[in-house]
């Protein structure tokens, strides 16, 4: 999935660790590894939404 095909519907209907997996691809620069990897479902859409608004 391209970074413009991502959606607030997607990402809620995406698990967890699809999330994760998204979040370690587009290297987010607000989350570290470690970070992700703990991280619940509401926080990785919060940050891969706040980087898919600075990409645009």
């Amino acid at each position: 999935m391209k970074a413009p095909d991502i959606t607030l519907k997607s990402m809620q209907s995406m698990t967890v660790d699809q999330l994760r997996n998204l979040a370690r691809k587009l290297e987010l620069s607000d989350m570290t590894r470690k970070e992700i990897k703990f991280a619940n479902k509401k926080k990785l859409i919060q940050s891969i939404g706040k980087f898919l608004e600075q990409e645009r």
